[in-house]
């Protein structure tokens, strides 16, 4: 385990990488002892993968439809990640129902989650593809992690690590958390459901966490949680967030919300090879994911 931390870019703990200063390997490794009380609700996600979205979903759920309370705190002040340093200290005194979010791997998160059975957690998990497209537009506007070049660069990059066994591959993160979808303090959503049935999603995600609304308040937070509005909304759309660690200039942040953007950046043969990873890395495992909105 490397514990050598940069002022500014990557470390590794347990497998996978972090971010500093965002992250140290001691806020990495306090996690797994994490105190979960009961009503706990995490949201678990492989890095852009619908996290905000979901952030911002629960948020109004927990809040029973309140728009006055996500207006003026951004998504991850109101559902902090677990593994970062600056808010760690804050979690014991902040009140119930706390709603966290990770990118952990599972053998990272809190182990009262994930095998005493407190806490209630959502992995949100999205296809692979796409999710490597999001991942490569964010480096290039990330101001603590290298520029990758070239799309063609970052794939050949991005595969000689998902083909590794004892890394952070998309495949152990996301498998790895399907994998305790039978529990009943899971649930396991992916961002193409989001896409196709925003409003089936809200109410199977309330219905999941207990939090009963009536239909006009369901329709005001499917409103409120459309693509559209979110990357206008500056609690959301990372406009807010402080100077140092996003360079907005260089891009949005939230960029187009579909499904099968990857078709404008993947050549026929990128996309052969991950779809052969994807068998090798996956068999076995029954989940699949559309990768165009016409198979939604």
């Amino acid at each position: 385990m490397s514990t050598d931390v940069p002022a500014s870019g990557l470390f590794e703990v347990g497998g996978m990488q972090f971010i500093s200063p965002l992250c140290t390997p001691e806020s990495v490794l306090r996690v797994r002892s994490l105190h979960v009380r009961n009503d706990d609700v995490f949201i678990a996600t492989y890095a852009k993968s619908g996290t905000t979205w979901m952030q911002e979903i629960v948020s109004l759920l927990l809040s029973d439809g309140d728009l006055e309370a996500v207006a003026t705190s951004c998504t991850w002040a109101r559902a902090p990640y677990l593994e970062g340093a600056f808010k760690q200290q804050q979690l014991e005194l902040q009140p119930s129902p706390r709603l966290m979010t990770t990118h952990l791997q599972l053998h990272l998160a809190p182990q009262q989650l994930t095998e005493g059975g407190k806490g209630k957690v959502i992995y949100l998990a999205r296809n692979l593809k796409d999710t490597l497209v999001s991942l490569y537009e964010f480096c290039k506007i990330s101001c603590h992690i290298p520029d990758p070049r070239d799309f063609e660069t970052y794939v050949e990059i991005f595969l000689e690590d998902q083909a590794k066994d004892n890394s952070e591959t998309w495949f152990k993160h996301v498998r790895e958390w399907y994998e305790m979808r039978h529990k009943a303090n899971f649930l396991f959503v992916t961002y193409e459901e989001l896409i196709k049935d925003l409003r089936g999603s809200v109410l199977r995600v309330s219905r999941f966490l207990d939090r009963p609304q009536d239909d006009s308040t369901i329709d005001s937070i499917v409103h409120h949680c459309s693509f559209a509005s979110m990357r206008v909304n500056k609690m959301t759309n990372y406009e807010a967030m402080p100077a140092g660690l996003v360079d907005l200039s260089k891009g949005p942040f939230m960029r187009k919300g579909t499904v099968g953007d990857w078709k404008n950046y993947f050549t026929v043969e990128q996309s052969e090879r991950f779809d052969k990873l994807y068998a090798e890395k996956m068999r076995g495992c029954d989940l699949t994911f559309p990768y165009d909105l016409s198979h939604l």
